[in-house]
């Protein structure tokens, strides 16, 4: 994972289906790739209470500005990896 644009980007990777902010690779229709920003207010792991999630589409790092194009192409194999793992997170 060297090569993604910085280090809050690669801990945002890591949080799929945590509550908070996590960021969430999904491939679409036509085979590419495109990274969501979603927040959730508790782990999906738990079942009690109300599970409010929000899930914004976004084309450049929040944190150090690089275009996730850029991102994608030099980590393909990795995005397609979390897309299929959390594919279950995206709405």
């Amino acid at each position: 994972m060297d090569k993604l644009c910085c280090g809050l980007f690669k801990e945002m990777l890591g949080n799929a289906g945590r509550s908070g902010f996590a960021a969430l690779p999904n491939i679409c229709d036509t085979g590419e790739i495109h990274i969501f920003l979603q927040g959730r207010n508790q782990d999906s792991n738990l079942k009690e209470g109300k599970l409010t999630i929000i899930q914004q589409g976004i084309a450049y790092c929040p944190f150090c500005g690089t275009k996730f194009s850029e991102t994608i192409q030099a980590n393909r194999e990795l995005m397609e990896g979390l897309a299929e793992k959390n594919r279950n997170y995206i709405l």
